[in-house]
């Protein structure tokens, strides 16, 4: 019988912990229980977590190189190592995690199993602290396009830099996610800051868009999440590829609604040839 993509799973998503003196389940937060004979150590949404090491186990033998090409760690933790033992998963990294800060492991779906090359139908998240509580900060939306499964979205942080500066085509998003079914995602467990969002179909996997390769969508204003709203939903994209050869950012107006492509009020485009129109903003 043809497996449907919902029968990839996660058994377990732990964390070998090398020094976990003092680890708890941040209170109020929700234990997350997946599915089948599982365990985690600690749970997702733990706090003062040390450690090195993620293991994720897979309800059924999955293609090795879609799954390491699936997983992002926000903020970023250094080059991954991946060891395979069958279907468990053991993701290894260098660098030292940050005193008191959130950080939000995320699997992609273009996971597919080896059977049957099912995707999986939903991403997986966990989340964890080195600090004493998870940050609590959420943006979801929704990717507009003929295959809008599996896009990127890069998400920066804007507080501690000049947004008229920012330019993805150079810089790394400090927190990624990868679209669902439908296009849809969201992004979790992100501090109250101010943020830039991009929609990128990231075919080099290296974190930035690639003028004339990668498809892109660009939000119609940054997000400011605060204690009053610590969530904004709604924010939408639509992907166009560009052909231009050189793009210059700006700020958009604080708005979060709709959606927008690029060349909208938040893009202005030159072309080094046939200079032509931008594109109009779509309401």
């Amino acid at each position: 019988m043809r497996q449907t993509p919902s029968t990839i799973g996660i058994l377990f998503a732990a964390l070998t912990i090398l020094s976990c003196a003092g680890q708890m389940l941040h209170r109020g937060a929700h234990r997350h229980r997946p599915s089948g004979d599982s365990r985690t150590v600690p749970d997702t949404n733990a706090v003062r977590v040390s450690t090195r090491q993620i293991v994720l186990e897979f309800t059924e033998y999955v293609e090795r190189r879609s799954v390491e090409e699936s997983i992002f760690i926000s903020p970023p933790v250094g080059i991954l190592e991946f060891d395979w033992s069958g279907t468990e998963l053991t993701i290894g990294f260098p660098d030292t995690l940050r005193k008191n800060t959130t950080y939000v492991v995320n699997v992609g779906t273009d996971i597919v199993d080896v059977r049957a090359r099912n995707r999986m139908a939903s991403g997986f998240t966990l989340a964890f602290s080195t600090g004493d509580s998870i940050d609590q900060g959420w943006i979801s939306g929704r990717v507009y396009d003929e295959k809008p499964v599996g896009v990127m979205l890069f998400a920066y942080i804007l507080d501690d830099i000049r947004p008229d500066t920012l330019d993805p085509t150079r810089t790394k998003p400090d927190f990624v996610v990868q679209t669902g079914g439908g296009g849809n995602y969201r992004l979790s467990n992100i501090p109250l800051k101010s943020y830039r969002l991009f929609a990128v179909r990231d075919e080099y996997r290296n974190f930035l868009y690639d003028r004339g390769i990668d498809q892109i969508g660009i939000a119609s204003g940054d997000v400011v999440l605060g204690p009053l709203r610590p969530g904004r939903g709604g924010i939408n994209f639509l992907l166009t590829q560009e052909d231009t050869t050189r793009i210059a950012w700006r700020a958009p107006p604080r708005s979060t609604r709709g959606w927008s492509r690029s060349g909208s009020a938040s893009l202005r485009i030159r072309s080094t040839s046939n200079p032509r129109p931008s594109p109009s903003a779509t309401p």
